[in-house]
């Protein structure tokens, strides 16, 4: 999944994760924001702001779900000021070990 966003100076952009079984890791920019390593699928609500470490023009924004052998469940959402902008859940009862979920998020601040 590739998300669009655009968003202005100061705003508020917020990771939410649901699901992380096994593992969740965000990257901003290609630095390490969030991770999570859970097993048996639990359900939470991790949540994380990280508007204030936009810079002004190109910002990735890559969620990677890593699968230790058997299902797998990634489930979270990203906002922009409170309204969601995207959101998934990737459930598969049986896959290979290994990085099994991207999710990507170009934000373009002016």
């Amino acid at each position: 999944m590739k998300a669009e966003i655009q968003a202005s100076r100061g705003a508020k952009l917020e990771l939410i994760i649901n699901n992380a079984d096994n593992q969740v890791v965000a990257y901003l920019n290609a630095e390490q924001v969030y991770t999570k390593s859970t097993e048996h699928d639990p359900s939470f609500n991790d949540s994380y702001d990280f508007g204030s470490r936009l810079q002004v023009g190109r910002n990735i924004l890559d969620v990677v779900g890593v699968n230790w052998g058997g299902p797998h469940h990634f489930k979270g959402t990203v906002k922009l000021n409170g309204n969601v902008v995207g959101t998934w859940d990737d459930y598969r009862k049986g896959s290979s070990p290994g990085l099994v979920s991207d999710f990507c998020f170009v934000i373009t601040v002016s």
